[in-house]
């Protein structure tokens, strides 16, 4: 009876483990795809200006980027949550929105294998020319004239970063004003 009751004891043991073996793989799996973002998200935007002036010290304040203050240098920096590749495009435009926008840089962020981050900023310089030469992280410089933007001097206009998911879908972009000089 003892030899019965041991092989009683070591069936259920076996059926509860891959019982548990089941559940796990099942709760694992759920936890799994709940993790992966299909599109990343655009927390923040902002600016340091060509004067030294942070968009994040006084957000009313109009900043602007000049070819002749600090040789036309100005920082824009993003912060995106996204655990897939995604791809960033900097643009100007004359109003808040998209269409019709010049892009300035564009970028494919690997979060895992590239030097784009969850935090990534970009250094841009401005010229006489309305020449505005972006660097990426790798050293080479995108370069895009914004001369048929600019009527007047000052200009306003917008620096608008553009999220997408690693396809070109599910697209997200925020807005920052900027006085062009």
């Amino acid at each position: 009876m003892n030899y019965n009751y041991k092989i009683v004891i070591a069936v259920l043991s076996a059926l509860i483990l891959s019982a548990c073996g089941e559940s796990s793989l099942e709760v694992y799996e759920e936890y799994s795809s709940e993790i992966y973002v299909t599109a990343p998200e655009l927390v923040s935007i902002g600016l340091l200006d060509s004067y030294g002036n942070h968009s994040d010290f006084d957000p009313n304040y109009l900043l602007t980027i000049s070819p002749y203050i600090n040789h036309g240098v100005f920082d824009i920096f993003w912060e995106v949550i996204s655990n897939k590749s995604y791809i960033v495009d900097v643009r100007i435009n004359n109003f808040d929105g998209i269409v019709g926008s010049q892009r300035l840089f564009t970028d494919i962020c690997d979060p895992y294998y590239s030097d784009c981050f969850q935090e990534q900023m970009l250094l841009c310089d401005y010229d006489s020319h309305f020449d505005i030469a972006c660097a990426e992280p790798n050293g080479e410089t995108q370069v895009a004239n914004i001369g048929h933007l600019v009527n007047q001097i000052p200009q306003s206009l917008y620096l608008i970063v553009d999220i997408c998911n690693e396809f070109g879908e599910f697209c997200h972009y925020m807005s920052i004003p900027v006085s062009v000089e």
